[in-house]
C-alpha cells in the first residue's frame, strides 16, 4: 500500500505540466511617468507609473521615503500625493510591482523638492488668501476695505465736510 502511494507521488511529480523551465521567473519592469526626476511640487501631485511583466502584473505599490503608502492593482497605476502633508524638503518616491509568481521588480529612486502648504481653504497649493474680514477667497476685487475709523469692513464714511460718520 506505501509503495502504491509512492508510485503515484512520483507518477505526479514526473507528468505534472509544469517544468522548471516553465515556471516564471522575470521580475515586472517599473517605470515612474510623472512627475519627473529632481521635480519641485508645490502642489497635490499625482504620481503615475508603467509596469509591465511577461505574464501579469499583480499589484504596484507607492512609497514616500521609503514607506509603502498606497497600493494599486489595477492599470493606470496612480497615487495621488498630498505633498503639503510632508511641507518642505527632498523626499523620495520608489514604485514596486509584483506579478502572480511572487516576483518583484522596481523603478529608479526618484527625488523631489516639496515646497507646498494649503491654502485658507485647506487645498493643497491653493490660491485662496484670508482678507482683512476673514473672507478666504482667490478674488481681490471682493476683498474688504478699511473705513475712515480704521476699521475693516466697516461702515463709517466721510461726509460733505470731510467727517467720519456713521459705523
Amino acid at each position: 500500500m506505501v509503495m502504491r502511494k509512492l508510485l503515484i507521488i512520483a507518477l505526479l511529480v514526473i507528468f505534472s505540466c509544469e517544468t522548471e523551465e516553465d515556471k516564471d521567473t522575470s521580475a515586472p519592469s517599473v517605470l515612474i511617468t510623472y512627475p519627473g526626476n529632481q521635480a519641485t511640487l508645490t502642489e497635490t501631485t499625482t504620481v503615475r507609473a508603467d509596469a509591465t511583466d511577461d505574464t501579469d502584473v499583480s499589484n504596484v505599490i507607492f512609497l514616500i521615503d521609503g514607506v509603502e503608502i498606497f497600493t494599486d492593482t489595477e492599470s493606470p497605476y496612480e497615487y495621488e500625493w498630498d505633498v503639503c502633508v510632508l511641507g518642505t524638503g527632498t523626499h523620495t518616491v520608489l514604485v514596486k510591482a509584483t506579478d502572480s509568481a511572487g516576483n518583484q521588480g522596481q523603478s529608479e529612486l526618484y527625488t523631489f523638492t516639496l515646497d507646498a502648504s494649503y491654502d485658507c481653504a485647506s487645498v493643497c497649493g491653493g490660491d485662496n488668501l484670508l482678507d482683512n474680514c476673514d473672507v478666504c477667497d482667490a478674488d481681490t476685487t471682493n476683498d474688504c476695505t478699511q473705513d475712515c475709523n480704521g476699521e475693516f469692513g466697516g461702515s463709517a464714511t466721510l461726509d460733505n465736510c470731510n467727517d467720519c460718520v456713521g459705523g
